[in-house]
């Protein structure tokens, strides 16, 4: 969706590995799930915010047997997410959390 909207986009592949990609480059938005295997979305919201005080951070969520999507995005706010999306969301949404805007009702 991103790049068909002009974006350039960057997939590092793992969690782990976007830890290294923030700390060694700037990036104006970075958009990561809340559950994942390998280190957890607070944990890359916190890396961007030590590295990058102005980089948008978008937290998405599905949920998981384990954890209700609302309290995983909840929790990526405090640690200071700058929007959250649930599964699913559409294009406008995201876009519109890309640039910073609230959605369209």
């Amino acid at each position: 969706m991103l790049m068909a909207a002009g974006y350039d986009v960057v997939d590092p592949g793992s969690a782990a590995a976007a830890l290294s990609f923030i700390a060694s480059q700037p990036f104006d938005v970075v958009i990561t799930d809340v559950l994942m295997p390998e280190v957890d979305g607070v944990a890359i919201v916190q890396a961007v915010r030590k590295v990058g005080p102005r980089c948008r951070v978008i937290a998405i969520s599905g949920g998981s047997s384990g954890m209700p999507a609302a309290i995983g995005l909840r929790l990526t706010e405090a640690f200071g997410a700058d929007a959250v999306l649930y599964k699913p969301f559409s294009r406008a949404e995201l876009l519109a959390a890309v640039n910073g805007q609230a959605p369209a009702p």
